[in-house]
């Protein structure tokens, strides 16, 4: 039983790669994304975000910010940092 943690500071946009420093055994696990506090939003939206995971393997995932009504994808702030947790389905 693996889990990967860590912080991830954006710098791409409107979707932000997250590389585990060593993978996982295949791509089958959940993913929570929180912000790290900050006076700095995460993205250009002021309802705030719903975390999409746009795409996942082994050896980590891409994700967006969404608008829960209609999908839309929101620009990444950079410099906003996030705190993630992957941890493997059973």
């Amino acid at each position: 039983f693996s889990v990967r943690s860590g912080t991830q500071t954006i710098s791409t946009s409107p979707t932000q790669a997250v590389t585990f420093s060593t993978q996982l055994s295949d791509g089958n696990y959940s993913v929570s994304i929180v912000t790290n506090g900050g006076a700095i939003g995460v993205a250009s939206v002021t309802g705030g975000c719903m975390w999409h995971i746009d795409s996942q393997d082994a050896f980590g995932f891409t994700f967006s910010c969404r608008d829960g009504a209609a999908g839309t994808v929101y620009a990444l702030l950079p410099g906003a940092v996030i705190q993630y947790i992957a941890v493997p389905r059973q």
